[in-house]
């Protein structure tokens, strides 16, 4: 007898499993504690703090991809501003090292085999600040919150109406909205 295969659901790609997210943050915290204690000997990651932001893996377990970002890679006056190739070059070139290292402190059946990048997303998030700063993109926010405000402001109006219309007694609480309050009729 055939086993009926489990699927999962068919709407888009599913995001990792439990599993999966559990062995990457066992694997991440284990990398951490490698990566401190300066086992490796290597020019480009002499005196080069790492941190490791996300292992994501396989759904076998047997890859894993880690995400790191050299401490201070953001900032212009840091040592490692420019380096961020060569800081996971050298990662990369000590992947087997890491992974013996790795089977040591972990638990697993397989150690997976390790994959390093360098992690975008402090560079997206700076980006994204920058965009908010700008005086045009935060004009246009204040601008929909003041019509936010004013469509608050023309609902507690018909409530009010209605209320005296009904001859009944209104709810005033504060709300979300600086400046607005939700009425509502009892």
């Amino acid at each position: 007898m055939a086993r009926k295969q489990h699927t999962r659901n068919a709407s888009g790609p599913a995001g990792p499993s439990q599993r999966q997210l559990r062995a990457g943050e066992l694997i991440r915290h284990a990398l951490v504690d490698i990566l401190r204690e300066e086992e490796i000997h290597d020019e480009a990651l002499h005196g080069v703090s790492i941190t490791v932001t996300e292992v994501r893996l396989s759904p076998d377990l047997r890859h894993a991809t880690c995400f790191v970002e050299p401490l201070g890679a953001g900032v212009e006056a840091a040592p490692t501003t420019g380096h961020e190739s060569e800081i996971i070059k050298a990662l990369k070139v000590h992947a087997k090292f890491l992974r013996g290292q790795l089977g040591r402190r972990i638990d697993m059946k397989f150690t997976p085999d390790l994959k390093f990048r360098h992690d975008e997303s402090f560079d997206t998030a700076s980006h994204m600040d920058r965009l908010f700063n700008d005086p045009r993109v935060r004009a246009d926010i204040e601008h929909a919150d003041d019509q936010l405000l004013l469509r608050c402001e023309f609902h507690a109006q018909r409530c009010v109406e209605k209320a005296r219309v009904a001859d009944r007694d209104l709810i005033v609480t504060d709300t979300f909205l600086p400046g607005a309050v939700e009425v509502g009729v009892i």
